[in-house]
């Protein structure tokens, strides 16, 4: 049953991990939405610490970069596609915040519109990478 394995977070983090271990070699880059720690968020309290765990043990096989995006406040909190509402989304970022700063204190955040991928592009390139503005 699909459904009831995707409630498991530790089904989740493994299989998240897997897909990144199937690249490696394959790929100079992975990029996702969903990365080991993702379901921290998402889990029971009492398995927080556990996952956080093995999250960070699957975090160490690899150069990390975290990307936070915003929402525009000035736009309406769309529900098409959502599984939660705005109150809900709000909780849930609030325990993403920490749950990344326990990762690291260094995420970039930038607002989720056209310019993104450009932003994210030149803040890898200057501060992860260490090149100089094209």
């Amino acid at each position: 049953n699909n459904r009831m394995a995707l409630t498991d977070p530790f089904y989740v983090t493994a299989c998240q991990e897997y897909r990144n271990h199937m690249l490696r070699g394959h790929v100079e880059y992975i990029v996702t939405d969903s990365p080991p720690g993702l379901s921290c968020i998402y889990c029971r309290e009492d398995d927080i610490e556990p996952l956080f765990e093995l999250a960070r043990h699957y975090r160490r096989r690899y150069i990390n970069v975290d990307v936070r995006l915003t929402r525009d406040p000035m736009r309406a909190f769309q529900t098409y596609g959502r599984n939660h509402t705005e109150a809900q989304s709000r909780a849930l970022e609030g325990r993403l915040d920490a749950i990344l700063k326990r990762f690291t204190n260094n995420v970039y955040q930038t607002m989720a519109d056209r310019a993104a991928p450009h932003e994210i592009i030149r803040w890898c390139d200057e501060e992860v990478l260490g090149y100089a503005p094209r």
